[in-house]
């Protein structure tokens, strides 16, 4: 029977911090540790699980977190000036004890500049970070095949994965987000955008925007092989010669640029 063993090390000494967001964080941890122990990797290997939490005070004003090429990177804006990493850690190996220790032997640099992980080569394991950093921070976001997200941060952002999906919620700055096979999930907040505009593409993958009522801004979207689906009333008009399957419309009256397009997949419009 395949049987995976997990483990929560906290460190000894935390900052204070806002109880309800660190509650939060650890019921998410607990979750996430939970669903793993559930998960089936592959039938035949077992699985070894586990959250370590960092604290690094006085970030530097750009903050760069690599997924390397399974983990993952979600920037959480909060009220502190100081950063708080979850690192949670996935190992796979044929026995509980070797996945244990490969999870054991996977080492996470932190700087107050961001933090990447060192493994063993040739084993099985990722890092996926739940980083919570202040509200106004230069952000960078790499990975190969996992995840990004950004929600409630304003500033230079700029995310990029190859094989998976990009979330971005409550955002604002010189925002770009790239993945070339994976979905990308915008979610507007506030009446406008705050800064140079947002710069969102993949190439296969499906994209989705939530708009709120009466948002100001000009919107870029589209698809060039895909269906178009859309809950807000969008008046678009096609100058001679222009694209026929990506179109500029004004939301509100206009305003920063809001740029998210695929190549092959669908659009999806929604009211938020």
């Amino acid at each position: 029977m395949r049987r995976i063993a997990f483990a929560l090390l906290i460190p000894l000494f935390l900052p204070p911090g806002p109880a309800s967001l660190r509650a939060q964080e650890s019921e998410d941890d607990a979750q996430w540790l939970a669903q793993c122990e559930r998960d089936d990797w592959d039938g035949d290997h077992e699985t070894f699980c586990d959250v370590v939490v960092e604290s690094v005070d006085a970030p530097a004003a750009t903050i760069a977190f690599d997924g390397g090429r399974n983990g993952g990177v979600a920037f959480k804006g909060w009220d502190e000036e100081r950063m708080e990493i979850h690192a949670r850690i996935q190992a796979h190996a044929d026995s509980e004890d070797e996945a244990r220790e490969i999870a054991r032997a996977v080492r996470i640099e932190l700087t107050p500049s961001g933090g990447q992980a060192f493994g063993p080569e040739g084993e099985e394991w990722s890092v996926v970070y739940h980083v919570h950093v202040p509200r106004r921070r230069n952000l960078e976001g790499t990975s190969n095949n996992g995840p990004l997200s950004a929600r409630g941060v304003t500033g230079t952002i700029r995310l990029e994965t190859r094989n998976g999906p990009i979330d971005l919620a409550d955002v604002g700055g010189d925002v770009t987000a790239r993945a070339q096979n994976g979905p990308i999930g915008v979610k507007l907040g506030g009446t406008t955008w705050e800064g140079a505009g947002l710069d969102a593409e993949t190439r296969n993958g499906p994209i989705s925007i939530s708009i709120p009522p009466d948002y100001a801004a000009v919107l870029e979207t589209g698809t060039e092989h895909g269906p178009f689906d859309t809950e807000i009333p969008l008046q678009i008009r096609l100058e001679p010669g222009q694209d026929q399957h990506r179109f500029r419309v004004e939301l509100g009256g206009g305003g920063p640029l809001v740029r998210v397009v695929t190549t092959n997949g669908p659009v999806s419009i929604e009211a938020r």
